[in-house]
C-alpha cells in the first residue's frame, strides 16, 4: 500500500504549507468561512479512508499525522494562513501543539490574513510570501536542516 510506505519512510525535516493534520477535529474555523466542508461524506477525507469519516475513526487515525508525532519526529516548519478558507487554520495548531507536547522540534509561524497558499489570499487577504518574514524563515529553515 503506498501510503503505509509514505508513512513508515525516513524523512529528514517537513515544510508544511496550509495542509490538513486532523481530520476528526472538524471543519470550524472561526477566522475564516471555509469553502471545503471537511467532515461531509464526500470530503477530500472521507474518500482518503474510503467512507465518511465519522464511520472510520480507525483509518482517520492511521493518516493523521498527529497520531505520529514523536520526538524522533524530523524538524517541521509550518506555516499557515489565519485566512485559509480551504485548510481550517487550527489545524496547524494542532499539529504544532502535538509535536510539541511530544518534544520534537517545530517552528509554527501563523502568516495574519493569509489564505491558502504562497501567491494568493482570501477575500482579499494577503498569500503567504505577503508576509516579509516568511521567505527569510524558510530559507533559515532549510539552511540550518540540511547541513
Amino acid at each position: 500500500m503506498i501510503l503505509k510506505r509514505f508513512l513508515f519512510c525516513p524523512v529528514l525535516l517537513m515544510s508544511v504549507w496550509s495542509r490538513p493534520s486532523t481530520t476528526l477535529a472538524g471543519s470550524a474555523s472561526p477566522m475564516a468561512k471555509e469553502i471545503q466542508i471537511h467532515n461531509a461524506p464526500d470530503s477530500p477525507e472521507s474518500k482518503l479512508v474510503g467512507g465518511p469519516i465519522q464511520d472510520n475513526p480507525d483509518k482517520v487515525r492511521r493518516v493523521n499525522p498527529i497520531t505520529y508525532a514523536a520526538k524522533s519526529a524530523p524538524p517541521f516548519l509550518i506555516v499557515h494562513g489565519t485566512l485559509d478558507r480551504l485548510v481550517p487554520f487550527n489545524q496547524s495548531q494542532l499539529l504544532a501543539a502535538a509535536l510539541e507536547a511530544a518534544g520534537a522540534s517545530v517552528q509554527f509561524h501563523p502568516v495574519e490574513g493569509g489564505g491558502h497558499g504562497q501567491y494568493f489570499g482570501a477575500d482579499g487577504g494577503c498569500g503567504l510570501y505577503a508576509d516579509p518574514e516568511v521567505a527569510p524563515m524558510v530559507k533559515a529553515f532549510f539552511a540550518t536542516h540540511l547541513k
